[in-house]
Protein backbone atom coordinates (compact mmCIF):
# COMPACT_ATOMS: atom_id res chain seq x y z
CA UNK A 1 0.00 0.00 0.00
CA UNK A 2 1.16 3.61 -0.98
CA UNK A 3 1.55 6.61 1.32
CA UNK A 4 -1.87 7.38 0.01
CA UNK A 5 -3.82 4.84 1.01
CA UNK A 6 -4.24 3.40 -2.13
CA UNK A 7 -2.83 0.30 -3.79
CA UNK A 8 -1.96 -0.34 -7.36
CA UNK A 9 -2.58 -3.93 -8.34
CA UNK A 10 -2.00 -5.25 -11.65
CA UNK A 11 -4.10 -8.51 -12.26
CA UNK A 12 -6.51 -10.39 -14.37
CA UNK A 13 -8.99 -7.91 -14.48
CA UNK A 14 -7.14 -4.90 -15.10
CA UNK A 15 -5.00 -6.69 -18.23
CA UNK A 16 -8.69 -7.76 -19.65
CA UNK A 17 -9.47 -4.41 -19.59
CA UNK A 18 -6.34 -2.76 -21.13
CA UNK A 19 -6.15 -5.48 -23.57
CA UNK A 20 -10.14 -5.48 -25.02
CA UNK A 21 -10.70 -1.59 -24.92
CA UNK A 22 -7.02 -1.25 -26.53
CA UNK A 23 -8.29 -3.35 -29.17
CA UNK A 24 -11.32 -2.25 -30.36
CA UNK A 25 -9.93 1.44 -30.19
CA UNK A 26 -7.23 -0.15 -32.49
CA UNK A 27 -10.46 -1.32 -34.60
CA UNK A 28 -12.32 2.05 -34.60
CA UNK A 29 -8.92 3.70 -35.09
CA UNK A 30 -7.86 1.53 -38.15
CA UNK A 31 -11.04 1.43 -39.94
CA UNK A 32 -11.80 5.36 -39.28
CA UNK A 33 -10.06 8.70 -40.70
CA UNK A 34 -7.60 8.52 -39.14
CA UNK A 35 -6.23 5.36 -39.72
CA UNK A 36 -2.40 6.47 -40.84
CA UNK A 37 -1.91 7.95 -37.13
CA UNK A 38 -2.87 4.80 -36.07
CA UNK A 39 -1.09 2.70 -37.55
CA UNK A 40 2.08 4.60 -35.63
CA UNK A 41 0.73 3.28 -32.54
CA UNK A 42 1.16 -0.20 -33.73
CA UNK A 43 4.44 -1.02 -31.72
CA UNK A 44 3.39 0.29 -28.75
CA UNK A 45 -0.03 -1.91 -29.04
CA UNK A 46 2.23 -5.02 -29.90
CA UNK A 47 4.81 -4.20 -26.31
CA UNK A 48 1.87 -3.39 -24.17
CA UNK A 49 0.52 -6.79 -24.98
CA UNK A 50 3.78 -8.74 -24.52
CA UNK A 51 3.92 -6.46 -21.10
CA UNK A 52 0.36 -7.71 -20.10
CA UNK A 53 1.57 -10.98 -20.42
CA UNK A 54 4.64 -11.18 -18.68
CA UNK A 55 3.49 -9.16 -15.97
CA UNK A 56 0.92 -11.83 -15.34
CA UNK A 57 3.20 -14.70 -16.19
CA UNK A 58 3.62 -16.98 -13.47
CA UNK A 59 7.08 -18.30 -13.84
CA UNK A 60 9.09 -15.36 -13.55
CA UNK A 61 12.78 -16.97 -13.80
CA UNK A 62 15.28 -18.05 -16.09
CA UNK A 63 13.78 -20.72 -17.79
CA UNK A 64 11.20 -18.21 -18.65
CA UNK A 65 13.72 -15.99 -20.14
CA UNK A 66 15.53 -18.81 -22.03
CA UNK A 67 12.20 -19.20 -23.66
CA UNK A 68 11.94 -15.75 -24.75
CA UNK A 69 15.24 -15.39 -26.23
CA UNK A 70 15.24 -18.62 -27.93
CA UNK A 71 11.64 -17.56 -29.59
CA UNK A 72 12.74 -14.36 -30.23
CA UNK A 73 15.92 -15.10 -32.10
CA UNK A 74 14.44 -18.37 -33.53
CA UNK A 75 11.67 -15.69 -35.04
CA UNK A 76 13.61 -13.04 -35.81
CA UNK A 77 16.28 -15.20 -37.74
CA UNK A 78 13.18 -17.46 -39.14
CA UNK A 79 11.61 -14.32 -40.67
CA UNK A 80 15.30 -13.04 -41.77
CA UNK A 81 15.71 -16.40 -43.76
CA UNK A 82 12.44 -15.69 -45.54
CA UNK A 83 12.88 -12.51 -46.92
CA UNK A 84 16.79 -12.51 -48.03
CA UNK A 85 16.23 -16.06 -49.49
CA UNK A 86 12.64 -17.07 -49.64
CA UNK A 87 13.16 -20.36 -48.60
CA UNK A 88 10.88 -19.36 -45.31
CA UNK A 89 7.45 -18.26 -45.70
CA UNK A 90 7.63 -17.14 -49.32
CA UNK A 91 8.64 -14.18 -51.05
CA UNK A 92 7.42 -10.65 -49.14
CA UNK A 93 9.25 -7.55 -47.33
CA UNK A 94 8.14 -5.65 -44.75
CA UNK A 95 6.87 -2.34 -44.70
CA UNK A 96 6.96 0.71 -42.20
CA UNK A 97 4.72 -0.21 -40.05
CA UNK A 98 6.33 -2.43 -36.98
CA UNK A 99 8.80 0.35 -36.65
CA UNK A 100 12.66 -0.17 -36.09
CA UNK A 101 14.54 -2.64 -38.48
CA UNK A 102 18.11 -4.84 -38.36
CA UNK A 103 18.59 -5.35 -41.68
CA UNK A 104 15.08 -4.87 -43.29
CA UNK A 105 13.44 -7.35 -40.54
CA UNK A 106 11.27 -5.51 -37.87
CA UNK A 107 12.65 -6.02 -34.26
CA UNK A 108 9.14 -6.33 -33.15
CA UNK A 109 8.49 -9.30 -35.43
CA UNK A 110 10.59 -11.48 -32.79
CA UNK A 111 8.22 -9.82 -30.03
CA UNK A 112 4.86 -11.25 -32.52
CA UNK A 113 6.41 -14.79 -31.98
CA UNK A 114 6.79 -14.60 -28.21
CA UNK A 115 3.55 -13.28 -27.90
CA UNK A 116 1.84 -15.62 -30.22
CA UNK A 117 4.00 -18.85 -28.72
CA UNK A 118 2.46 -17.82 -25.10
CA UNK A 119 -1.14 -17.36 -25.77
CA UNK A 120 -1.45 -20.39 -28.12
CA UNK A 121 0.25 -22.71 -25.36
CA UNK A 122 -1.26 -20.81 -22.69
CA UNK A 123 -4.67 -22.28 -24.10
CA UNK A 124 -4.16 -25.77 -25.19
CA UNK A 125 -2.11 -27.00 -22.01
CA UNK A 126 -5.30 -25.90 -19.95
CA UNK A 127 -6.52 -28.52 -21.51
CA UNK A 128 -5.03 -30.97 -23.28
CA UNK A 129 -2.15 -32.90 -20.41
CA UNK A 130 0.02 -34.49 -23.22
CA UNK A 131 2.46 -32.47 -24.12
CA UNK A 132 3.42 -33.93 -27.24
CA UNK A 133 -0.11 -33.21 -28.38
CA UNK A 134 -0.60 -29.51 -26.80
CA UNK A 135 2.72 -28.71 -28.65
CA UNK A 136 1.09 -29.91 -32.04
CA UNK A 137 -2.09 -28.22 -31.23
CA UNK A 138 -0.90 -24.68 -30.31
CA UNK A 139 1.89 -24.55 -33.14
CA UNK A 140 -1.57 -25.49 -35.11
CA UNK A 141 -3.26 -22.72 -33.17
CA UNK A 142 -0.82 -20.46 -33.95
CA UNK A 143 -0.91 -20.79 -38.08
CA UNK A 144 -4.62 -20.53 -37.67
CA UNK A 145 -3.74 -16.78 -36.26
CA UNK A 146 -1.45 -15.94 -38.83
CA UNK A 147 -4.07 -16.97 -41.76
CA UNK A 148 -6.50 -14.81 -39.66
CA UNK A 149 -3.62 -12.09 -39.69
CA UNK A 150 -2.35 -12.15 -42.74
CA UNK A 151 -5.04 -10.33 -44.92
CA UNK A 152 -5.34 -7.57 -42.69
CA UNK A 153 -1.82 -7.15 -42.30
CA UNK A 154 -1.19 -6.69 -46.19
CA UNK A 155 -3.85 -4.50 -46.17
CA UNK A 156 -2.32 -2.71 -43.50
CA UNK A 157 1.38 -2.46 -44.87
CA UNK A 158 2.51 -4.68 -42.44
CA UNK A 159 4.17 -6.38 -44.68
CA UNK A 160 3.78 -7.15 -48.83
CA UNK A 161 4.17 -10.43 -51.03
CA UNK A 162 5.69 -10.37 -54.05
CA UNK A 163 2.63 -12.30 -55.51
CA UNK A 164 -0.78 -11.81 -55.52
CA UNK A 165 -1.65 -14.66 -53.45
CA UNK A 166 -0.31 -15.75 -49.65
CA UNK A 167 1.48 -18.94 -50.66
CA UNK A 168 -0.01 -22.19 -49.03
CA UNK A 169 4.34 -22.69 -47.99
CA UNK A 170 3.69 -19.63 -45.67
CA UNK A 171 1.41 -21.21 -43.41
CA UNK A 172 3.47 -24.81 -43.68
CA UNK A 173 6.68 -22.92 -42.61
CA UNK A 174 4.54 -21.02 -39.80
CA UNK A 175 3.77 -24.51 -38.20
CA UNK A 176 7.02 -25.49 -38.59
CA UNK A 177 8.89 -22.53 -36.93
CA UNK A 178 5.92 -23.28 -34.23
CA UNK A 179 6.85 -25.81 -33.20
CA UNK A 180 10.17 -25.76 -31.62
CA UNK A 181 9.12 -22.59 -29.91
CA UNK A 182 5.92 -24.08 -28.65
CA UNK A 183 7.95 -27.41 -27.34
CA UNK A 184 10.09 -24.92 -25.35
CA UNK A 185 6.95 -22.85 -23.63
CA UNK A 186 5.82 -26.20 -22.83
CA UNK A 187 9.12 -27.16 -20.94
CA UNK A 188 10.49 -24.20 -19.43
CA UNK A 189 7.04 -21.98 -18.60
CA UNK A 190 5.08 -23.12 -16.02
CA UNK A 191 1.81 -22.77 -14.49
CA UNK A 192 -1.32 -20.63 -16.79
CA UNK A 193 -1.24 -17.19 -17.66
CA UNK A 194 -4.38 -15.19 -16.84
CA UNK A 195 -3.99 -12.64 -19.41
CA UNK A 196 -3.40 -15.13 -22.09
CA UNK A 197 -6.87 -15.96 -22.67
CA UNK A 198 -7.72 -12.25 -22.80
CA UNK A 199 -5.05 -11.40 -25.39
CA UNK A 200 -6.21 -14.38 -27.64
CA UNK A 201 -9.88 -13.37 -27.38
CA UNK A 202 -8.88 -9.51 -28.31
CA UNK A 203 -6.18 -10.61 -31.22
CA UNK A 204 -8.81 -12.85 -33.08
CA UNK A 205 -12.00 -10.01 -32.48
CA UNK A 206 -9.72 -7.32 -33.95
CA UNK A 207 -8.29 -9.08 -36.97
CA UNK A 208 -11.55 -10.91 -37.50
CA UNK A 209 -13.20 -7.32 -37.07
CA UNK A 210 -10.31 -5.69 -39.54
CA UNK A 211 -10.86 -8.98 -42.74
CA UNK A 212 -14.48 -7.85 -42.73
CA UNK A 213 -14.21 -4.00 -42.50
CA UNK A 214 -10.94 -3.09 -44.68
Amino acid sequence: MSKTGITLKFGEREAAVVLVVFHIVGILGLSGAFKSWFLQLTPFNLLLSLGCLLALQPSKNLKLLLFIVFSFTLGFGAEWLGVHTGYLFGDYHYGWVLGLKFDGIPLLIGVNWVMLTIVSGDLTRRFIKNRLLSVVLAALLMTGLDYLIEPVAVQLGFWSWHSTQIPVFNYISWFLVALPMQWMYHSFASGNNPAAKWLLLSQILFFAVLNYLL
